[in-house]
């Protein structure tokens, strides 16, 4: 999950003052609230002084430097999958970006290629639960699906995870929230508005193919400036209909062999594989 840059750097420090807890939804909950909390209670109590003097640019200048510190940095990212693992992991069991960085996976997707399918809350609860089968099917921590923000805004996360429930699990009348034992698609979701405005995506559902990515830091949002060392080159399709025949348009236009062979997997054409 990509949590939206406009409190981002006050939730981590938020975050950097709590305990490390276990997985579980309700405490994610919880855990996730009162670091919103405390960065809008840290955001309340700063305050610009009307005049400046060189002990206050002094302290402000060592201040910055230690934000871009590399290890304060690490820390921050360290602190941002632990973020994404507490919301995410009762959903699904695919691996971070992280851990594919400069890998090709076993029969799958080289790290260098991504497959996003920009998807809203406000799409048929039906059509997004097969795109998720079909993620599912598909089988590679490369292929994820995104979500501009939070549902119903980020004063708290309970309705992201009620519907993030109604996606994942198997049987729909399942409830994680209850303490059940649901089995739940292997599909990975992330929440990220920089890669909504980095492909100019105006309207759902959105098939994005990416190539040519190479990311100085996996952990972070690819969308993020300065984190991609060379130019991507990206094909986008728009419409209403089901993510094989979205494939299908896009290897019309690039001929990917990638690209063919998700089509044929979501045949199910094994024999062409």
């Amino acid at each position: 999950m990509k949590l939206s840059n406009a409190l981002l750097s006050m939730v981590f420090c938020a975050f950097i003052c709590l305990p490390e807890t276990t997985v579980a939804t309700d405490s994610a909950v919880d855990l996730v609230n009162s670091a919103i909390d405390r960065a809008k209670q840290y955001q309340e109590q700063i305050a610009l002084p009307e005049q400046t003097n060189r002990e206050g640019e002094s302290a402000a200048g060592k201040a910055f430097e230690k934000f871009q510190s590399q290890a304060f940095q690490d820390k921050i990212a360290a602190e941002k999958e632990r973020i994404e693992n507490t919301l995410f992991r009762p959903f699904s069991s695919q691996p971070s970006a992280a851990a594919t960085d400069g890998k090709i996976c076993p029969d799958g997707w080289p790290a260098t290629e991504r497959l996003i399918l920009f998807i809203s809350s406000s799409m048929p609860l039906s059509v997004l639960r097969t795109y998720v089968k079909n993620i599912d099917t598909l089988d590679d921590p490369n292929v994820v699906m995104v979500l501009k923000g939070f549902v119903s805004g980020m004063q708290t996360v309970r309705p992201t995870l009620d519907f993030l429930e109604q996606l994942m699990v198997r049987e729909r009348n399942c409830r994680l929230s209850e303490g059940k034992p649901c089995d739940v698609y292997d599909a990975n979701i992330q929440i990220d508005p920089l890669l909504f405005s980095q492909f100019g995506i105006q309207q759902v559902p959105a098939v994005a193919y990416v190539r040519n990515v190479k990311m100085i830091d996996a952990r972070q949002s690819m969308a993020l400036e300065g984190n991609l060392s060379q130019e991507i080159d990206a094909v986008v399709v728009y419409g209403d209909a089901s993510l094989e025949y979205s494939l299908e348009r896009i290897f019309d236009e690039t001929g990917s062999p990638r690209i063919k062979k998700a089509v044929q997997t979501l045949r199910g054409d094994f024999y062409a594989q």
